[in-house]
């Protein structure tokens, strides 16, 4: 079992901006070991490696079902070369990524790392599913937190103002 390094940049940004990671359920756990290969991390920081194209579907929606997730950072840095050699296709993914955010409610940033290709192929396909791509982890956390922040301060807006 393995984490990568990018998620555990994540988790040292998460906190650093006094976000705090989710703790997933059990269930969850159990959902995505039922799918995933021994080797894969399934605690958070999720770390599904060379399994993302057969697991991720399902893992996702594990994910964003979980009470305790309230948005989801999904780090891509897969390799230009898998992409075209097995002609990975990336639009379902997008697209199972736009409808869970939406039905439940729970926005969803993809940071991409590696060369202007993967970045550009990730963009081409993403721009449908109007999913925010970024290329830093900082910047994503950021834009959680902002919204995070936002949602606070209308909340207390709706209870403190009188018209």
């Amino acid at each position: 079992m393995f984490k990568h390094p990018l998620g555990i940049l994540a988790c040292d940004e998460i906190e650093r901006l006094g976000l705090k990671l989710a703790v997933l359920n059990e269930t969850t756990i159990q959902e995505m070991k039922s799918i995933s290969p021994n080797w894969t991390s399934l605690k958070n920081p999720v770390d599904l490696g060379p399994s993302l194209f057969t697991t991720f579907s399902k893992s996702l929606k594990a994910i964003l079902n979980d009470d305790q997730v309230d948005a989801l950072l999904h780090i891509f840095a897969v390799p230009q070369k898998p992409l075209e050699t097995f002609s990975i296709p990336i639009t379902p993914h997008l697209r199972e990524m736009k409808n869970l955010s939406t039905k439940l409610n729970k926005p969803i940033i993809t940071c991409v790392f590696g060369s202007r290709w993967v970045l550009e192929y990730f963009l081409k396909h993403s721009y449908k599913y109007k999913i925010p791509i970024m290329t830093q982890i900082s910047h994503a956390l950021k834009a959680f937190k902002f919204m995070y922040d936002f949602s606070k301060s209308t909340k207390n807006l709706n209870k403190n103002v009188e018209i």
